[in-house]
């Protein structure tokens, strides 16, 4: 694979952020929560609304982590985690459908990248079970 491509393959387009409000509430209303280890993910699956599997959000609560630069650094390493590993997920999703999904960071100390990386990565394979068993 060359290097240009190996690169879209791990980039985190704008496409594939879920940006809109109306998108955001839905899921919070409609989806479905699990929590692995400190993170909670609430996800759905959907029609697909355009090109991309794959719609992510995160969020660090300010309640939980006071010092916006500590939250800000924890949403980077959990992108960055996201970023690096959602690729075996998108292999579950059927074509037409897109999922989205929401991961929350619920514990009160900010996680280093390898607390972040294992929780993502146990929580993708966790998910991609559900999905599995939903479809």
């Amino acid at each position: 694979m060359p290097i240009s491509e190996n690169r879209k393959a791990f980039s985190f387009p704008k496409s594939e952020k879920i940006k809109l409000k109306k998108q955001i509430e839905t899921l919070f209303r409609n989806g479905k929560a699990s929590q692995f280890e400190h993170f909670r993910f609430i996800w759905q699956l959907g029609a697909a609304t355009d090109d991309s599997k794959i719609k992510f959000g995160v969020s660090v609560p300010k309640k939980k982590i006071r010092k916006a630069h500590d939250r800000n650094t924890s949403k980077r390493r959990i992108r960055e985690a996201w970023r690096l590993h959602r690729h075996s997920l998108k292999e579950q999703i059927a074509d037409g459908q897109t999922l989205f999904i929401f991961i929350i960071y619920t514990h009160t100390v900010p996680p280093a990248f390898s607390q972040a990386e294992r929780g993502i990565q146990n929580g993708i394979i966790r998910l991609a079970q559900a999905i599995r068993a939903s479809s």
